[in-house]
């Protein structure tokens, strides 16, 4: 009795641990592997990306099935300052969906967690939640989900199988070139 009121307690504790916050999963987050940090590089690797050492370097990847009243587009953002690279991804919930159909995307904006740059080399993961998905794309200048909703932006209501995609790829010039088993994709830098 006392191991099975144990496990009863663990098993509501995990599943305590598994809804975090928005703010939670800055910090932290769970992969396959093992628990994967937010990390920061030196950016010294990455001189060659930037102008100046404090600086947003923001990379585009346009979908070649865009319409008049449907831009898909992909965006990288790169933020470069004393000693730190942290990062942003705004994107669609075809991330995330084998084969969308019937229906329309969502949008999200998200930090690159274990964001790292060596070399010619760039790797990240992306982690969202059902909660931020959003009807429409999200403008370069929002910064999260919550500044999203604040801003009124509407709740994308389609359930996602899984929200979690890790990258890894190369920067070549002024281009990033995202490689994995269903993509290959070119983001080019905008500004």
């Amino acid at each position: 009795m006392k191991t099975i009121c144990q496990l009863i307690f663990c098993l509501v504790f995990l599943s305590a641990c598994r809804q975090k916050t928005s703010s939670e999963k800055e910090t932290h987050l769970e992969s396959q592997d093992n628990i994967v940090s937010h990390d920061v590089v030196n950016p010294s690797n990455t001189a060659d990306l930037t102008e100046t050492r404090d600086s947003i370097v923001t990379y585009e990847f346009v979908y070649p099935y865009n319409t008049k009243d449907l831009i898909e587009n992909h965006y990288i953002k790169l933020s470069f300052g004393p000693g730190s690279l942290t990062g942003k991804y705004y994107g669609t919930t075809d991330e995330f969906d084998e084969a969308r159909e019937g229906y329309l995307p969502g949008f999200f904006v998200t930090d690159l967690f274990d964001l790292e740059i060596q070399g010619d080399s760039i790797k990240f993961v992306i982690l969202c939640s059902d909660d931020d998905f959003f009807t429409k794309p999200i403008d370069l200048k929002i910064q999260n989900s919550n500044e999203a909703r604040s801003q009124g932006y509407t709740k994308w209501n389609v359930k996602m199988r899984t929200n979690m995609k890790k990258y890894r790829g190369s920067i070549q010039g002024d281009t990033i070139h995202i490689k994995d088993e269903n993509d290959d994709r070119l983001y080019s830098r905008v500004r």
